[in-house]
Protein backbone atom coordinates (compact mmCIF):
# COMPACT_ATOMS: atom_id res chain seq x y z
CA UNK A 1 0.00 0.00 0.00
CA UNK A 2 1.55 3.31 -0.92
CA UNK A 3 1.38 6.81 -1.94
CA UNK A 4 3.86 7.21 0.66
CA UNK A 5 6.79 8.62 -1.24
CA UNK A 6 5.37 11.73 -2.89
CA UNK A 7 6.14 13.69 0.27
CA UNK A 8 9.85 12.83 -0.12
CA UNK A 9 9.98 14.74 -3.39
CA UNK A 10 11.44 11.49 -4.74
CA UNK A 11 14.49 13.10 -5.91
CA UNK A 12 15.75 9.68 -4.93
CA UNK A 13 13.97 8.36 -7.93
CA UNK A 14 -10.68 -10.41 13.06
CA UNK A 15 -14.12 -9.69 13.44
CA UNK A 16 -13.37 -9.41 17.16
CA UNK A 17 -14.97 -11.41 19.92
CA UNK A 18 -17.03 -8.31 20.51
CA UNK A 19 -17.64 -8.65 24.21
CA UNK A 20 -14.15 -9.82 25.05
CA UNK A 21 -11.88 -6.87 24.37
CA UNK A 22 -11.25 -3.46 25.77
CA UNK A 23 -12.60 -1.89 22.61
CA UNK A 24 -16.34 -2.22 23.30
CA UNK A 25 -17.69 -1.59 19.81
CA UNK A 26 -21.41 -1.87 19.28
CA UNK A 27 -22.45 -4.54 16.79
CA UNK A 28 -25.52 -3.33 14.83
CA UNK A 29 -28.58 -5.35 15.73
CA UNK A 30 -29.26 -6.05 12.04
CA UNK A 31 -26.11 -8.19 11.77
CA UNK A 32 -25.58 -9.37 15.36
CA UNK A 33 -26.54 -12.96 14.57
CA UNK A 34 -24.15 -13.17 11.61
CA UNK A 35 -21.29 -11.65 13.56
CA UNK A 36 -21.87 -14.17 16.35
CA UNK A 37 -21.95 -17.04 13.87
CA UNK A 38 -18.69 -15.96 12.22
CA UNK A 39 -16.96 -15.75 15.60
CA UNK A 40 -17.83 -19.35 16.46
CA UNK A 41 -14.84 -21.61 16.10
CA UNK A 42 -12.24 -18.88 15.78
CA UNK A 43 -9.01 -20.12 17.21
CA UNK A 44 -5.32 -20.72 16.59
CA UNK A 45 -3.88 -21.93 13.28
CA UNK A 46 -6.29 -19.84 11.24
CA UNK A 47 -5.76 -20.43 7.49
CA UNK A 48 -4.55 -17.18 5.88
CA UNK A 49 -4.10 -16.00 2.29
CA UNK A 50 -1.91 -12.91 1.95
CA UNK A 51 -2.63 -10.80 -1.15
CA UNK A 52 -0.45 -7.73 -1.60
CA UNK A 53 1.31 -5.43 -4.06
CA UNK A 54 4.76 -6.04 -2.48
CA UNK A 55 5.53 -2.55 -1.31
CA UNK A 56 8.13 -2.18 1.43
CA UNK A 57 5.56 -2.40 4.22
CA UNK A 58 3.87 -5.40 2.58
CA UNK A 59 7.16 -7.26 2.98
CA UNK A 60 7.33 -6.24 6.64
CA UNK A 61 3.79 -7.56 7.06
CA UNK A 62 4.80 -10.84 5.41
CA UNK A 63 7.71 -11.11 7.84
CA UNK A 64 5.25 -10.86 10.72
CA UNK A 65 2.94 -13.45 9.15
CA UNK A 66 5.85 -15.82 8.54
CA UNK A 67 6.84 -15.79 12.20
CA UNK A 68 3.22 -16.29 13.28
CA UNK A 69 3.02 -19.23 10.87
CA UNK A 70 6.14 -20.80 12.36
CA UNK A 71 4.71 -20.37 15.85
CA UNK A 72 1.51 -22.18 14.83
CA UNK A 73 -0.70 -19.16 15.39
CA UNK A 74 -1.78 -19.02 11.74
CA UNK A 75 -1.37 -21.27 8.72
CA UNK A 76 -0.12 -19.24 5.78
CA UNK A 77 -1.71 -21.07 2.85
CA UNK A 78 -0.75 -18.83 -0.09
CA UNK A 79 0.92 -15.52 -1.00
CA UNK A 80 -0.57 -13.74 -4.01
CA UNK A 81 0.67 -10.57 -5.65
CA UNK A 82 -1.03 -7.83 -7.62
CA UNK A 83 0.80 -6.30 -10.56
CA UNK A 84 -1.18 -3.05 -10.53
CA UNK A 85 0.04 -1.50 -7.30
CA UNK A 86 3.40 -0.41 -5.96
CA UNK A 87 5.32 -3.47 -7.14
CA UNK A 88 6.42 -3.87 -10.76
CA UNK A 89 5.27 -6.92 -12.74
CA UNK A 90 7.87 -9.66 -12.45
CA UNK A 91 9.72 -7.89 -9.67
CA UNK A 92 6.80 -8.07 -7.22
CA UNK A 93 6.50 -11.86 -7.44
CA UNK A 94 10.28 -12.20 -7.30
CA UNK A 95 10.39 -10.21 -4.07
CA UNK A 96 7.68 -12.41 -2.55
CA UNK A 97 9.66 -15.51 -3.53
CA UNK A 98 12.87 -13.98 -2.15
CA UNK A 99 11.23 -13.28 1.18
CA UNK A 100 9.70 -16.73 1.61
CA UNK A 101 13.01 -18.33 0.65
CA UNK A 102 14.83 -16.21 3.22
CA UNK A 103 12.34 -17.32 5.88
CA UNK A 104 12.60 -20.99 4.91
CA UNK A 105 9.02 -21.09 3.60
CA UNK A 106 9.54 -21.69 -0.13
CA UNK A 107 6.90 -24.44 -0.10
CA UNK A 108 4.11 -21.87 0.33
CA UNK A 109 2.47 -21.23 -3.07
CA UNK A 110 3.13 -17.84 -4.68
CA UNK A 111 1.12 -16.44 -7.58
CA UNK A 112 0.69 -13.13 -9.37
CA UNK A 113 -1.91 -11.47 -11.57
CA UNK A 114 -4.06 -8.38 -12.15
CA UNK A 115 -1.99 -6.58 -14.81
CA UNK A 116 -4.37 -3.62 -15.15
CA UNK A 117 -6.53 -1.39 -12.97
CA UNK A 118 -8.64 1.71 -13.40
CA UNK A 119 -5.96 4.03 -12.01
CA UNK A 120 -2.21 3.52 -12.07
CA UNK A 121 0.33 4.06 -9.32
CA UNK A 122 2.99 6.65 -10.07
CA UNK A 123 5.98 5.23 -12.02
CA UNK A 124 8.29 7.24 -9.78
CA UNK A 125 6.73 5.64 -6.71
CA UNK A 126 7.06 2.17 -8.27
CA UNK A 127 10.69 2.88 -9.09
CA UNK A 128 11.43 3.82 -5.49
CA UNK A 129 9.76 0.70 -4.10
CA UNK A 130 11.53 -1.53 -6.59
CA UNK A 131 14.89 0.05 -5.78
CA UNK A 132 14.42 -0.44 -2.06
CA UNK A 133 13.49 -4.09 -2.40
CA UNK A 134 16.01 -4.89 -5.13
CA UNK A 135 18.75 -3.54 -2.87
CA UNK A 136 17.35 -5.37 0.15
CA UNK A 137 17.29 -8.67 -1.81
CA UNK A 138 20.59 -8.04 -3.60
CA UNK A 139 21.75 -11.65 -3.18
CA UNK A 140 18.43 -13.28 -4.08
CA UNK A 141 18.32 -15.40 -7.25
CA UNK A 142 14.57 -16.15 -7.34
CA UNK A 143 12.72 -15.99 -10.66
CA UNK A 144 10.75 -13.06 -12.07
CA UNK A 145 8.58 -15.43 -14.11
CA UNK A 146 4.86 -15.09 -13.70
CA UNK A 147 3.09 -17.96 -11.97
CA UNK A 148 1.50 -20.69 -14.07
CA UNK A 149 -1.73 -20.33 -12.08
CA UNK A 150 -3.05 -16.79 -11.68
CA UNK A 151 -3.36 -15.09 -8.33
CA UNK A 152 -7.16 -14.97 -8.56
CA UNK A 153 -7.34 -18.67 -9.38
CA UNK A 154 -4.90 -19.50 -6.58
CA UNK A 155 -7.08 -17.63 -4.09
CA UNK A 156 -10.20 -19.39 -5.42
CA UNK A 157 -8.51 -22.81 -5.29
CA UNK A 158 -7.25 -22.22 -1.76
CA UNK A 159 -10.67 -21.16 -0.54
CA UNK A 160 -12.42 -24.08 -2.27
CA UNK A 161 -10.03 -26.72 -0.95
CA UNK A 162 -9.94 -25.55 2.66
CA UNK A 163 -11.87 -27.56 5.23
CA UNK A 164 -12.16 -24.40 7.35
CA UNK A 165 -13.10 -20.82 6.47
CA UNK A 166 -10.04 -18.78 5.50
CA UNK A 167 -8.91 -15.29 6.46
CA UNK A 168 -7.79 -13.14 3.53
CA UNK A 169 -5.38 -10.31 4.28
CA UNK A 170 -5.33 -7.88 1.34
CA UNK A 171 -2.88 -4.97 1.37
CA UNK A 172 -2.94 -3.78 -2.24
CA UNK A 173 -5.58 -3.10 -4.88
CA UNK A 174 -8.40 -5.62 -4.53
CA UNK A 175 -8.33 -6.91 -8.11
CA UNK A 176 -7.17 -10.42 -7.20
CA UNK A 177 -9.68 -10.86 -4.38
CA UNK A 178 -12.61 -9.67 -6.47
CA UNK A 179 -11.43 -11.87 -9.33
CA UNK A 180 -11.31 -14.93 -7.09
CA UNK A 181 -14.85 -14.39 -5.84
CA UNK A 182 -16.04 -13.95 -9.43
CA UNK A 183 -14.29 -17.14 -10.53
CA UNK A 184 -15.88 -19.11 -7.72
CA UNK A 185 -19.34 -17.81 -8.58
CA UNK A 186 -18.93 -18.57 -12.28
CA UNK A 187 -17.80 -22.12 -11.49
CA UNK A 188 -20.99 -22.86 -9.59
CA UNK A 189 -20.13 -21.89 -6.02
CA UNK A 190 -23.31 -20.10 -4.95
CA UNK A 191 -21.94 -18.53 -1.78
CA UNK A 192 -18.16 -18.09 -2.09
CA UNK A 193 -18.19 -15.62 0.79
CA UNK A 194 -19.01 -18.46 3.17
CA UNK A 195 -15.53 -19.86 2.51
CA UNK A 196 -14.10 -16.67 4.02
CA UNK A 197 -13.92 -16.19 7.77
CA UNK A 198 -12.84 -12.58 7.33
CA UNK A 199 -11.24 -10.39 4.73
CA UNK A 200 -8.98 -7.86 6.41
CA UNK A 201 -8.28 -5.07 3.91
CA UNK A 202 -5.70 -2.35 4.34
CA UNK A 203 -7.46 0.35 2.39
CA UNK A 204 -9.73 3.33 2.51
CA UNK A 205 -9.87 6.71 4.17
CA UNK A 206 -13.22 7.01 5.89
CA UNK A 207 -13.04 10.08 8.13
CA UNK A 208 -9.56 11.33 7.29
CA UNK A 209 -7.81 12.75 4.23
CA UNK A 210 -6.69 10.24 1.61
CA UNK A 211 -3.19 9.74 0.21
CA UNK A 212 -3.82 9.51 -3.54
CA UNK A 213 -2.15 12.28 -5.51
CA UNK A 214 -4.48 15.03 -6.68
CA UNK A 215 -5.05 14.86 -10.41
CA UNK A 216 -7.68 14.36 -13.12
CA UNK A 217 -8.99 11.20 -11.45
CA UNK A 218 -8.45 12.11 -7.80
CA UNK A 219 -9.22 14.96 -5.46
CA UNK A 220 -6.99 13.53 -2.73
CA UNK A 221 -9.85 12.13 -0.65
CA UNK A 222 -9.01 8.56 -1.67
CA UNK A 223 -6.66 6.00 -0.20
CA UNK A 224 -4.50 4.71 -3.03
CA UNK A 225 -5.24 0.95 -2.82
CA UNK A 226 -8.98 1.49 -3.18
CA UNK A 227 -8.49 4.29 -5.74
CA UNK A 228 -6.44 2.00 -7.98
CA UNK A 229 -9.39 -0.33 -8.63
CA UNK A 230 -12.67 1.10 -7.33
CA UNK A 231 -14.82 -1.49 -9.10
CA UNK A 232 -13.01 -4.40 -7.47
CA UNK A 233 -13.19 -2.68 -4.10
CA UNK A 234 -16.96 -2.27 -4.41
CA UNK A 235 -17.30 -5.88 -5.57
CA UNK A 236 -15.53 -7.04 -2.40
CA UNK A 237 -17.74 -4.80 -0.27
CA UNK A 238 -20.83 -6.22 -1.97
CA UNK A 239 -19.71 -9.83 -1.47
CA UNK A 240 -18.40 -9.62 2.08
CA UNK A 241 -20.78 -7.28 3.84
CA UNK A 242 -22.30 -7.52 6.27
CA UNK A 243 -19.90 -8.91 8.86
CA UNK A 244 -17.08 -10.58 6.89
CA UNK A 245 -15.19 -7.43 5.88
CA UNK A 246 -12.72 -5.73 8.22
CA UNK A 247 -11.34 -2.47 6.86
CA UNK A 248 -8.07 -1.07 8.19
CA UNK A 249 -8.09 2.42 6.64
CA UNK A 250 -5.82 5.41 7.05
CA UNK A 251 -8.00 6.38 10.02
CA UNK A 252 -6.22 3.60 11.94
CA UNK A 253 -2.81 3.40 10.25
CA UNK A 254 -2.18 7.13 10.67
CA UNK A 255 -1.57 6.22 14.32
CA UNK A 256 1.37 3.95 13.41
CA UNK A 257 4.07 6.21 11.94
CA UNK A 258 7.56 4.97 11.16
CA UNK A 259 9.77 6.85 13.62
CA UNK A 260 13.50 6.96 14.18
CA UNK A 261 13.01 5.93 17.80
CA UNK A 262 11.10 2.79 16.86
CA UNK A 263 13.63 1.88 14.17
CA UNK A 264 16.30 2.08 16.85
CA UNK A 265 14.28 -0.40 18.92
CA UNK A 266 14.03 -2.76 15.96
CA UNK A 267 17.76 -2.52 15.28
CA UNK A 268 18.44 -3.50 18.88
CA UNK A 269 15.98 -6.40 19.05
CA UNK A 270 16.55 -8.91 16.24
CA UNK A 271 16.43 -12.49 17.47
CA UNK A 272 14.74 -14.09 14.44
CA UNK A 273 15.33 -14.05 10.69
CA UNK A 274 12.06 -12.15 10.29
CA UNK A 275 13.08 -9.37 12.68
CA UNK A 276 16.51 -9.23 11.04
CA UNK A 277 14.87 -8.79 7.66
CA UNK A 278 12.71 -5.88 8.82
CA UNK A 279 15.74 -4.19 10.38
CA UNK A 280 17.69 -4.58 7.13
CA UNK A 281 14.77 -3.28 5.08
CA UNK A 282 14.18 -0.24 7.24
CA UNK A 283 17.85 0.73 7.16
CA UNK A 284 17.67 1.31 3.41
CA UNK A 285 18.80 4.88 2.60
CA UNK A 286 15.50 5.77 0.89
CA UNK A 287 13.53 4.83 3.99
CA UNK A 288 16.00 6.49 6.33
CA UNK A 289 15.81 9.66 4.25
CA UNK A 290 12.01 9.52 4.29
CA UNK A 291 11.90 9.24 8.07
CA UNK A 292 14.49 11.97 8.58
CA UNK A 293 12.73 14.35 6.19
CA UNK A 294 9.28 13.82 7.70
CA UNK A 295 7.87 12.31 4.50
CA UNK A 296 5.09 10.57 6.39
CA UNK A 297 5.83 6.86 6.28
CA UNK A 298 3.57 4.52 8.23
CA UNK A 299 3.35 0.85 9.16
CA UNK A 300 0.23 0.55 7.00
CA UNK A 301 0.29 -3.16 6.22
CA UNK A 302 1.80 -4.49 9.48
CA UNK A 303 -1.16 -2.94 11.33
CA UNK A 304 -3.48 -4.93 9.06
CA UNK A 305 -1.37 -8.08 9.45
CA UNK A 306 -1.71 -7.92 13.21
CA UNK A 307 -5.44 -7.34 12.91
CA UNK A 308 -5.75 -10.38 10.63
CA UNK A 309 -3.59 -12.86 12.46
CA UNK A 310 -3.65 -12.28 16.18
CA UNK A 311 -6.62 -12.80 18.47
CA UNK A 312 -4.59 -11.19 21.24
CA UNK A 313 -4.16 -7.98 19.22
CA UNK A 314 -7.58 -6.47 19.87
CA UNK A 315 -6.02 -3.56 21.74
CA UNK A 316 -4.08 -2.41 18.65
CA UNK A 317 -6.99 -1.12 16.54
CA UNK A 318 -10.25 0.46 17.70
CA UNK A 319 -13.26 -0.38 15.57
CA UNK A 320 -16.73 0.78 14.64
CA UNK A 321 -19.32 -0.95 12.47
CA UNK A 322 -19.90 1.41 9.54
CA UNK A 323 -21.89 1.09 6.33
CA UNK A 324 -19.32 1.44 3.55
CA UNK A 325 -19.51 2.21 -0.16
CA UNK A 326 -16.94 3.06 -2.82
CA UNK A 327 -17.45 5.97 -5.22
CA UNK A 328 -17.10 4.74 -8.81
CA UNK A 329 -16.93 7.83 -11.03
CA UNK A 330 -15.60 11.34 -11.25
CA UNK A 331 -12.80 13.00 -9.38
CA UNK A 332 -13.78 11.15 -6.19
CA UNK A 333 -13.67 7.67 -7.73
CA UNK A 334 -12.22 5.22 -5.21
CA UNK A 335 -13.31 7.23 -2.20
CA UNK A 336 -14.64 5.16 0.69
CA UNK A 337 -17.84 6.75 1.95
CA UNK A 338 -20.16 6.17 4.88
CA UNK A 339 -23.70 5.20 3.87
CA UNK A 340 -26.82 5.91 5.89
CA UNK A 341 -28.88 2.87 5.00
CA UNK A 342 -28.54 -0.74 3.90
CA UNK A 343 -26.62 -3.72 5.25
CA UNK A 344 -23.15 -3.00 3.87
CA UNK A 345 -21.65 -2.97 7.36
CA UNK A 346 -17.89 -3.41 7.63
CA UNK A 347 -15.85 -3.50 10.79
CA UNK A 348 -13.78 -0.36 10.31
CA UNK A 349 -10.66 0.60 12.20
CA UNK A 350 -11.15 4.18 13.34
CA UNK A 351 -7.93 4.64 15.34
CA UNK A 352 -5.03 2.65 16.73
CA UNK A 353 -2.85 2.54 19.83
CA UNK A 354 0.69 3.41 18.75
CA UNK A 355 2.52 1.91 21.73
CA UNK A 356 0.49 -1.30 21.68
CA UNK A 357 1.12 -1.70 17.95
CA UNK A 358 4.85 -1.17 18.29
CA UNK A 359 5.13 -3.71 21.09
CA UNK A 360 2.93 -6.28 19.32
CA UNK A 361 4.78 -5.96 16.00
CA UNK A 362 8.25 -6.25 17.48
CA UNK A 363 7.26 -9.08 19.82
CA UNK A 364 5.55 -10.86 16.94
CA UNK A 365 8.58 -10.58 14.67
CA UNK A 366 10.75 -12.01 17.43
CA UNK A 367 8.35 -14.82 18.28
CA UNK A 368 7.51 -13.67 21.75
Amino acid sequence: MLNRWSGMGLSLALVAVAAGCANTEQVPSEIAAEVSEINVGRGPRTPVIFDSDMDFDDTAALAYLARQHKLGRIELRAVTVTNNGAGLPGQAIRHARCLLAEFGLSSIPVADGSPTATNSFSPVLQFAVNQILSDTFASCTESTASSSVSAAQTIANTLSSSSRPVTILATGPLTNVAGALSLMSSSGCRSPHLRIQRAVVMGGAVRVTGNADVGPNSDGSQEINIWADPASAQAVVDRLTPARLTLIPLDATNHAPVTAAYLTRINGDQTTVEAQYVARLMNHPFIQFGVASGAGLYWWDPVAAIAASSISSEGVVNYEWIRIGVTQTGVQQGRTVELTRGLSFARVGTSANTAVFENEFLDGLNGR
